[in-house]
């Protein structure tokens, strides 16, 4: 049993993981819109709110599962299973609300700074996300080696995409600007037939 309830759970993180990348993805391009832009495509950032939904129960499986294991690092048995979902629940909401005031930034045609889209897209996930896979897997991941290889890991498959997607819209941004510059003509330049 303790073998099916640890690949359902692996499996389920695994989904988490995977809706989380798409998430520090989302923020890396909230990132990288630019001041001036046309906003009409923003309304599909409501899909994030969505996969927010779905990664907070995919991950708290895992919290739940090391916990009942007394397994996760860091946070005793004692410590009501309660206080651990209130904690996942808390981070979620700042998550959620955080993208929400992200968006509303952007909306306002102001840039989001890349740090703020780091930290909201790709470090908040990361604490309820490593307890999770460390505390579910505790029999092949413990020591201090392994869970500090997972926290890299979780690190480098969030920052990794959101880094890109970044780089991404500006490199888009840059183009843009050159294309606007260059339809607009040298400066002094004015149009045949005009005075």
């Amino acid at each position: 049993m303790h073998t099916l309830s640890t690949l359902l759970t692996d499996a389920a993180l695994l989904i988490g993981v995977f809706v989380s990348v798409i998430i520090a993805t989302f923020h890396g391009e909230l990132c990288g819109i630019e001041p001036g832009r046309d906003k009409s495509g923003l309304g599909g950032f409501a899909f994030g709110y969505l996969l927010m939904v779905i990664r907070w129960p995919l991950v708290a499986i895992g919290v739940l599962v090391g916990h009942r294991r007394d397994a996760i690092p860091l946070v005793g048995a004692d410590w009501p299973w309660w206080s651990l979902l209130l904690g996942h629940g808390a981070l979620g909401a700042l998550a959620a609300f955080a993208f929400g005031r992200g968006v509303d930034h952007v909306q306002a045609d102001r840039r989001l700074p890349a740090p703020v889209g780091a930290f909201l897209g790709v470090l908040l996930p990361l604490p309820a996300l490593w307890a999770a896979i460390v505390g579910t897997n505790a029999s092949w991941l413990g020591g201090p080696i392994a869970p500090a290889i997972v926290a890299m890991l979780l690190l480098a498959v969030h920052g990794l995409p959101f880094r890109a997607r970044l780089r991404d819209m500006r490199r888009m941004a840059t183009r843009l600007a050159q294309d606007a510059r260059a339809a607009a003509g040298p400066p002094g330049d004015t149009p045949h037939g005009s005075a």
